[in-house]
């Protein structure tokens, strides 16, 4: 799990990309948490830049605009009214 501190600190700066990006590709899934909508973006981007893969975010907020138009696919989450 990647949160604010270890995206700012280390894996979004240009010197460590690489390496974070490498070790994200060991692991079955990466969760980005409490970051910021562009450091989301980054991530995306990120991944699309050196590897073939498909992304996928899914996002429930406007705050996730970025994050989810950067994706290959994109998943709106609706909450239904209580």
């Amino acid at each position: 799990m990647a949160d604010l501190d270890v995206l700012q600190a280390f894996a979004l700066e240009r010197s460590m990309q690489l390496e974070f990006l490498r070790t994200a590709c060991m692991c079955r899934a990466v969760i980005c948490c409490r970051v910021t909508p562009l450091q989301k973006a980054q991530v995306v981007e990120l991944v699309k830049k050196h590897k073939r893969a498909v992304t996928l975010a899914i996002g429930d907020g406007a705050n996730d605009v970025s994050m989810i138009k950067a994706n290959s696919r994109q998943v709106w989450v609706r909450r239904a009214k209580d």
